[in-house]
C-alpha cells in the first residue's frame, strides 16, 4: 500500500504544488510574510482592557511550519485594535534551525516579539497554560478566543513516530481543477504507513504535537489548563474555542470544550495545510461584535469564500456547546435503544437496520472512515424503520415508537447544536459534528483508545459499538 501512495505522490504532488501555490499566494487574497514588518517591542506592563483577546497557540514543530508564517501575515492583515489583541504564541522548528519559541502581538501588517525567545514543549500542559495566562495578563479583555493550530486527530489515539501531513492526502485534478481528497486510504492506516518510515522516537495523540520533545496535548492536559484559564478568568468560560486542525469536529471534542467554553468551530473533515485565511476570520472579532452566533456563522462563512472554489472536500461547523448536554443525553438514549433492539430483535432485523444506514454508499463518512455524520446516521435510521422485528407486534410497534421519538428529538437539537454549517458537494449531507463508528470490529491501539475518551467514559455508545460490532 505504500507503494501505492508513494506512485500517486509521484504523479500528483506537482500538481497539487501548484494548486496549493495558487491558493498560498493570491487566489484567496493570502499574503506572503514579506508583506509584513517584523520588529522586537517591549510590553511590560499590561494594555488597556478591550473586548477581544485572540489567541493562536501555534504549534509548528513539525512539517506544518511552513504555513506559519503565511497564516501570521494573514492575522497581521487585520492586527490588533481598539477592540481587540492579536497575541501568537508561536512554538517552531524549521529545517536547518533550532526549535524556538516566540510570543508575538500583532498590530496592522506588523508582528511584533514582546518576549526574548525560548525553547517551550507545545506538547505540555504548561506551556498551554502559561502561554493563555499570558495572553490574558498582558492583554485583558472582556471576551477570549482560543485558537488550536496544529494537526488533528478527532477522537481516537493515534500511536506516530511523527505526524504526516495531510496535503499528501489530496491530488489536483486537471480537468476539473479542483483539488480533490482520497478516501481509498483510511486517515489513521496512512499516518501509520508515513510514521513507519521515519526513525524518530514514538509520538502519541491528542493536538498541538511537538515533534522535538515527541509531546501533545491529550484529554486530561486540556481540561486541567482549561480549568486554570477559567480560574484566571473569574470563572467565565472561553468564548470561542477553535480547532485549525483536520477532524475535531467529533462528539468527543465537543463534550471536553462544552465544560470550559462557549463555542467550538473545527471541521468534520481533514484540512487543506493553509487552513484559516485569518484575515477573514479575524474581521467580526476586529470590528467589536459580540454576539458569538453571528461571529461564528462568519467564521464559518470566511472558510467557503477560501475553499469553496477550491474544493468540494470540505466541512466547516460552529457548534453552541450550550447544548451539547442535551445531544450527548440523546446520544446516550440512543445508543441504549439500539442495544435494546440488539437484544430482542429477530431475524437479524436491528443490526441489518444497523449496517444498512451505517454503511458507506449511505452515510456521510470522512478520511477516516470510522469517523461518520451523527445526523445523517440518525435520519438514515428514522427513515427505515419500519424493517425493524422484534419478537412480537406489540414490542415492535412500541420499540419502532420510541426509537423514533428519540431520533426525531434529536435531530431538532441538531439545530440548535450546529449553530453554522458548510461542506462540499462530496460532503454535501454533513450536518456540522462526527461520531466515531467503525464499521468492522478493530483491534488496534488507534481504535482501542475510544474508550478511554471524556465522551465515551460518559455515554452508552461504546456499549452499543461492543453489541454491533461483536
Amino acid at each position: 500500500m505504500y507503494t501505492r501512495i508513494q506512485g500517486k505522490w509521484e504523479v500528483s504532488m506537482k500538481l497539487l504544488g501548484r494548486a496549493l501555490s495558487a491558493l498560498w499566494a493570491g487566489v484567496c487574497c493570502l499574503p506572503i510574510a514579506g508583506q509584513v514588518e517584523y520588529a522586537q517591542a517591549n510590553h511590560s506592563t499590561p494594555l488597556a482592557e478591550k473586548e477581544w483577546t485572540f489567541l493562536i497557540y501555534m504549534s509548528a514543530d513539525n512539517d506544518l511550519y511552513q504555513f506559519a508564517w503565511r497564516n501570521l501575515a494573514q492575522a497581521a492583515e487585520i492586527g490588533s485594535n481598539q477592540n481587540l489583541n492579536v497575541v501568537v504564541h508561536l512554538d517552531i522548528k524549521t529545517p536547518g534551525k533550532p526549535k524556538v519559541t516566540k510570543r508575538l502581538y500583532l498590530e496592522k501588517n506588523k508582528v511584533l516579539q514582546v518576549e526574548p525567545d525560548a525553547c517551550m514543549d507545545s506538547g505540555a500542559e504548561e506551556t498551554l497554560t502559561s502561554a493563555a495566562l499570558w495572553a490574558l495578563k498582558k492583554y485583558p479583555s472582556r471576551h477570549f478566543a482560543l485558537v488550536f493550530w496544529n494537526h488533528g486527530f478527532g477522537d481516537l489515539n493515534p500511536v506516530l513516530k511523527r505526524i504526516a501531513n495531510p496535503a499528501h492526502l489530496f491530488h489536483y485534478n486537471t480537468r476539473t481543477g479542483l483539488i480533490e481528497l482520497d478516501r481509498s486510504i483510511p486517515f489513521m492506516e496512512y499516518n501509520q504507513l508515513v510514521t513507519e518510515q521515519s526513525h524518530k522516537e514514538e509520538c502519541q495523540r491528542g493536538i498541538c504535537f511537538d515533534e522535538t520533545n515527541y509531546n501533545y496535548l491529550d484529554d486530561n492536559k486540556l481540561i486541567r489548563s482549561f480549568k486554570r484559564i477559567r480560574e484566571e478568568r473569574n470563572g467565565e468560560n472561553i468564548d470561542f474555542v477553535i480547532f485549525d486542525a483536520c477532524l475535531m469536529a467529533m462528539t468527543g471534542t465537543a463534550a471536553l470544550c462544552r465544560i470550559f467554553s462557549n463555542w467550538m468551530v473545527a471541521s468534520q473533515e481533514v484540512v487543506l495545510g493553509p487552513g484559516y485565511n485569518y484575515n477573514l476570520t479575524l474581521r467580526p472579532f476586529a470590528e467589536g461584535q459580540t454576539d458569538c452566533a453571528e461571529i461564528s456563522k462568519q467564521i464559518v462563512a470566511g472558510y467557503y469564500a477560501t475553499y469553496g472554489k477550491l474544493t468540494e472536500d470540505y466541512t466547516q461547523s460552529a457548534i453552541n456547546l450550550a447544548y451539547f448536554d442535551l445531544i450527548n443525553q440523546n446520544i446516550d438514549l440512543v445508543a441504549q435503544l439500539l442495544i435494546e433492539g440488539l437484544q430482542h430483535q429477530k431475524k437479524q432485523s436491528v443490526k441489518a437496520l444497523i449496517r444498512s444506514c451505517r454503511n458507506r454508499h449511505l452515510c456521510t463518512y470522512f478520511d477516516e472512515p470510522s469517523y461518520i455524520d451523527l445526523f445523517d446516521f440518525y435520519s438514515n435510521l428514522l427513515k427505515r424503520l419500519n424493517s425493524v422485528q422484534l419478537e412480537d407486534a406489540i414490542a415492535t410497534e412500541d420499540y419502532m415508537i420510541r426509537l423514533a421519538n428519540t431520533l426525531v428529538n434529536g435531530l431538532e437539537l441538531a439545530k440548535d447544536l450546529v449553530a453554522a454549517n458548510i461542506c462540499g458537494k462530496n460532503l454535501a449531507r454533513a450536518r456540522g459534528i462526527s461520531i466515531y463508528f467503525p464499521e468492522y470490529r478493530i483491534n488496534n491501539v488507534h481504535h482501542n483508545s475510544y474508550q478511554y475518551t471524556y465522551f465515551a467514559q460518559s455515554n452508552h455508545w461504546p456499549d452499543f459499538l461492543r453489541a454491533y460490532l461483536n
